[in-house]
């Protein structure tokens, strides 16, 4: 990958970008925002995080997440905490991003990255109607054919 133009961006691509953006809004409150949040400031970005939650990383420990916070904004981390984006928009002139949130701001950055949660989000849809476990990830084979087992 040539940079970060051209698309969304997931933590996956930034791994392998190789431009820094001056601006750079990550949305996600997990392990894997903080650590892009981390590795992009230390690279020079200003960066945002816009955590859904009321602290960062809820699945774990309390402290933990609180000295990860002290830790995020001590080397310059805006932390944005009960926010989501709403909308996010490039503009075609400027390539600026625009991202919109909730509470109504407008954040302008360079470049968007999404690292949220991935969880299974099956657990009312009738799955066991079909022989699949409700609740668990939906397995799919090379041609995407959802199966009941792995691979």
């Amino acid at each position: 990958m040539a940079g970060w133009r051209g698309g969304a961006r997931t933590y996956r691509q930034a791994t392998t970008a190789d431009v820094v953006p001056g601006r750079l809004v990550v949305i996600g409150g997990g392990a894997v925002a903080c650590e892009m949040a981390t590795a992009r400031r230390s690279l020079g970005s200003s960066v945002t995080l816009l955590v859904r939650d009321q602290a960062q990383l809820t699945g774990w420990e309390p402290c933990a997440g609180e000295e990860v916070v002290r830790g995020l904004t001590a080397i310059g981390v805006a932390i944005r905490f009960e926010v989501s984006a709403t909308r996010v928009a490039r503009d075609d002139t400027t390539h600026a991003v625009t991202v919109e949130t909730d509470d109504g701001a407008a954040l302008v950055c360079g470049e968007v990255l999404v690292a949220l949660a991935r969880r299974p989000r099956t657990a009312d849809l009738g799955l066991e109607a079909v022989g699949l476990a409700a609740g668990d990830w939906l397995h799919a084979d090379d041609s995407c054919r959802v199966t009941a087992r792995r691979g």
